[in-house]
């Protein structure tokens, strides 16, 4: 599967993680706070993955 795809289901999955989360923790959604983890925590896992298929292929 492309990384960019990989990156974008595990955002997301993140997302939906954050919205439950919030909503049990608070019973309030915050949904710019979600929405911005959620890209920065995709953006992260997309650069270690690419970081990580790099080194494989140069083994």
């Amino acid at each position: 599967m492309n990384l960019l795809w990989k990156g974008l289901l595990f955002g997301i999955a993140i997302f939906i993680f954050f919205v439950i989360w919030d909503y049990i923790k608070k019973s309030a959604i915050n949904w710019s706070d979600i929405i911005i983890r959620s890209i920065i925590y995709a953006v992260v896992y997309i650069l270690i993955t690419a970081l990580m298929d790099k080194n494989e292929k140069a083994n």
